[in-house]
């Protein structure tokens, strides 16, 4: 398990090994910020998708490349962040689902409000996946925001490519969709 975070770590890891071997989407409390969270997180398998870190090196390398990812989305590099998708990838956020390549790039271009920089909290590398925690400082519709937020990322067998992201937003404490 890799932390940046460690005051948070035993709550994260006991979230992340849940969420991944039980079928149903559990509902678990987190603690991100001095603020708890309900959270319920699908697992691919619910989906009959097969997720695997085969394609890296090691976990460094895969935090990496979620990393990577923070840092064009703040950028707007749009094309390297899509990069990062299977043509037949879904993406799932705040009950919000995307899905394909095309219908990501949409989100991104026309969808996506959010202007600002993401704060990684900690990263956590499963067998299967990576969650990763943070905070995002910006605007939204031009009003300035302070969100939280949770990531899971599945990637393709033998690959660095992403086949599913779920992603929840908090602001308060309070899921949001934006």
């Amino acid at each position: 398990m890799i932390q940046s975070n460690p005051g948070i770590g035993l709550i994260f890891f006991a979230f992340c090994f849940f969420s991944t071997r039980i079928e149903a989407s559990p509902i678990v409390q987190v603690d991100l910020c001095g603020q708890l969270f309900h959270v319920s997180i699908r697992h691919p398998s619910q989906l009959s998708l097969k997720s695997d870190l085969s394609g890296f090196a090691d976990r460094n390398e895969a935090v990496l490349v979620i990393q990577n990812y923070y840092k064009n989305i703040d950028e707007n590099s749009y094309d390297h962040v899509l990069g990062l998708f299977d043509e037949s990838a879904s993406y799932l956020r705040s009950a919000r689902l995307f899905d394909g390549k095309k219908s990501i790039r949409n989100f991104y271009e026309n969808v996506r409000t959010l202007e600002g920089k993401h704060k990684i909290l900690t990263s956590t590398v499963m067998d299967d996946h990576i969650m990763v925690m943070g905070e995002f400082i910006g605007t939204a519709n031009g009003q300035v925001v302070h969100l939280q937020f949770i990531d899971v990322w599945w990637f393709k067998a033998n690959s660095q490519v992403v086949i599913f992201r779920e992603s929840q937003i908090y602001k308060n404490g309070v899921e949001v969709a934006l």
